[in-house]
């Protein structure tokens, strides 16, 4: 996709500076006490980003995970990102596949400063930045324009009270034959009875501490997204060897050897699952 037609995607949102646009509001009175969090969170200038991130995500399990995404993206296709705020997942996009472009899409526009300086190279080329709530994506089907051929997120829409709403919203702007991937956080039994022994509390469903939505990945959502694809949902269990409940972060690192061990011991078929710390919903809309 050429930089024209993505920025006839982008419609006319407004421009804030380069490579970032926004909408004139969001009111998202569910997930208030979240958006005010996120808000208050700032990366520190001179730092590591990327050791941050390895802190809460896999580096090498999701870098595999979004290689096997993108072989069923076409050429010269566009992907949303829905809560990739730092946009890191996209910093070798250039020579993983230069054809495509992403826009990425959060509700806390303070984090794209963070995006821009994991993207320099490709903001406002191959990749733009909205500021935008996912239960109100600002994106309207023409005929330049007839959906996305991807869409991405990583653990976001497990905040999102309102799952139903935010899947009929993906399922809205994206492309027939377009891709669809999921990833949120696993219920982990073992996690749960060793929190449970020191008196922590572990919550599958409901708010935490007061400040943000957790539903983990269930049977009951792989079959709301089933019913609103009218398609067979097939999932994955990823990040079993990665986990900082029980401060195993090193795995996490860009480049650990374990940590491509780990990758590679995602699967399909629930092997290790009951270990695995995210559990991911894969889709076609057909």
């Amino acid at each position: 996709m050429t930089r024209s037609n993505l920025l006839e995607v982008i419609g006319n949102l407004k421009l804030v500076e380069k490579g970032v646009y926004s909408v004139h509001s969001i009111s998202n009175n569910s997930q208030h006490e979240e958006i005010t969090l996120r808000g208050q969170i700032k990366a520190p200038e001179d730092t590591n980003l990327l050791k941050i991130v390895s802190g809460h995500h896999s580096i090498p399990v999701m870098d595999f995970e979004l290689k096997r995404f993108l072989d069923f993206i076409p050429m010269h296709g566009i992907i949303l990102d829905i809560g990739g705020g730092w946009g890191w997942h996209w910093r070798r996009l250039g020579l993983l596949r230069p054809d495509l472009s992403v826009v990425i899409v959060d509700f806390d526009i303070g984090s794209f400063e963070v995006a821009k300086r994991f993207l320099s190279a490709s903001l406002g080329n191959r990749v733009v930045l909205v500021h935008a709530d996912a239960l109100s994506l600002p994106f309207t089907l023409t005929e330049d324009f007839c959906g996305f051929d991807g869409v991405w997120s990583v653990q976001t829409i497990q905040h999102i009270p309102d799952f139903k709403r935010a899947i009929r919203e993906i399922f809205r702007v994206m492309k027939r034959g377009g891709y669809f991937a999921t990833y949120s956080l696993s219920s982990q039994p073992h996690i749960r009875m060793l929190k449970k022994f020191l008196g922590m509390t572990y919550t599958d469903f409901g708010m935490i501490e007061g400040h943000y939505w957790m539903a983990r990945a269930s049977e009951s959502q792989k079959q709301q997204i089933g019913e609103i694809f009218n398609q067979e949902v097939t999932e994955r269990y990823s990040e079993i060897i990665f986990s900082p409940e029980l401060r195993c972060c090193f795995p996490g690192r860009e480049g650990s050897i374990l940590g491509e061990l780990d990758a590679r011991m995602s699967n399909e078929k629930g092997l290790l699952g009951w270990f695995a710390r995210q559990r991911s919903f894969h889709c076609k809309k057909n």
